[in-house]
């Protein structure tokens, strides 16, 4: 899924990915950058940068790492996928959740992405589902609950 990207485009990635709406890519940054406030002894070494590398996060347009990568894919508890053009059969990184002890071929979700440079966009196809549906947009679960 093509996206502008402009510093965003992990982050929109994401959002396509996990919500199926691009347009939530703010809470996607948000939410990684919680997760790396709440636990910065798993992704900084020197823990007395974090702060300032959280605080400048926050910021539009800021691209991700992959620091922001890895907090993805513990905080949606999946595999992230990384294809780039060298090879598009197989994928250049494979980031697990770090809270996986072990994992299996049936681990969990898996994230796609695919990367040119520091361009990144999401990979999904018409069978695609967002790893996370909000049943309220639903109006036969609407009526239902109501």
């Amino acid at each position: 899924m093509q996206n502008l990207g402009g510093g965003n485009c992990v982050f929109i990635s994401l959002a396509e990915l996990v919500f199926g709406d691009a347009n939530r890519f703010e809470l996607v940054r948000y939410m990684i950058v919680h997760r790396l406030r709440s636990f910065p002894e798993k992704y900084f070494k020197n823990t007395t940068e974090f702060p300032d590398y959280c605080n400048n996060m926050l910021i539009p347009g800021k691209p991700a790492s992959m620091k922001e990568l890895q907090a993805a894919a513990d905080i949606f508890f999946s595999v992230i996928e990384d294809y780039s053009i060298k090879d598009s059969r197989k994928p250049a990184n494979i980031i697990w959740p770090l809270r996986c002890g072990t994992v299996s071929a049936e681990h969990t979700n898996t994230l796609r992405i695919w990367t040119q440079g520091t361009h990144c966009m999401a990979l999904v196809d018409n069978e695609s589902q967002p790893l996370i549906q909000n049943i309220f947009e639903d109006s036969a679960v609407v009526k239902t609950i109501s």
